[in-house]
C-alpha cells in the first residue's frame, strides 16, 4: 500500500494553475456579460413595448366610450383601466389638429435602458422603436 502523499513538501496551487484558471474565468466574464447585458436590454425594451401597448388599448377604450382619445393619462387611468407602471418614463399624448380627429401620439421609454424609445402614431397606426432622442420625465398628467 502506498502511503505517501503524491505531493512531497508542497502544499497548494503553483502560480501557473491559478493564472490559468484566472485566465479561464475572465474569457467566460467577457463572453457572458455582454450576452446578459443584450438580454436584459431586450426585456426591459419588452416591458416598454408592453407599456406602449397598454396605452393605446385604453386609448381605443376611450374612443368607443367617449368618441375621442385623450391627452391626459389620468383620464386612461379612470375610464381606460390604463395601468401606469412606475418604471416608464411616458411622454406628452399628442392629440390630431381638429381636420384629421381621432388620431394621436405618445412617445415612452423603460427608466433603466438607455437605447430604446418607443413612439406609437395612431394615424399609420406604426410603433416605431429607435434609439436617440429619450423621453426623460414623466408626462404631468402621469398619476403618482
Amino acid at each position: 500500500m502506498l502511503n505517501y502523499p503524491l505531493r512531497k513538501g508542497r502544499a497548494g496551487f503553483t502560480l501557473v494553475e491559478l493564472l490559468t484558471v484566472v485566465v479561464i474565468i475572465g474569457i467566460l466574464g467577457a463572453i457572458a456579460i455582454p450576452k446578459y447585458m443584450n438580454y436584459r436590454r431586450s426585456a426591459l425594451d419588452a416591458v416598454a413595448k408592453s407599456a406602449c401597448d397598454s396605452v393605446i388599448k385604453a386609448q381605443y377604450l376611450l374612443l368607443t366610450e367617449k368618441g375621442n382619445y385623450s391627452a391626459d393619462y389620468s383620464e386612461l387611468v379612470t375610464l381606460g383601466g390604463l395601468v401606469i407602471d412606475q418604471d416608464i418614463y411616458y411622454g406628452p399624448i399628442n392629440l390630431g389638429t381638429p381636420i384629421d380627429l381621432p388620431k394621436f401620439s405618445f412617445t415612452l421609454n423603460h427608466k433603466a435602458t438607455k437605447s430604446t424609445t418607443f413612439t406609437f402614431d395612431s394615424g399609420s397606426q406604426n410603433m416605431i422603436a429607435k434609439g436617440g432622442d429619450r423621453v426623460l420625465f414623466n408626462d404631468p398628467t402621469v398619476p403618482n
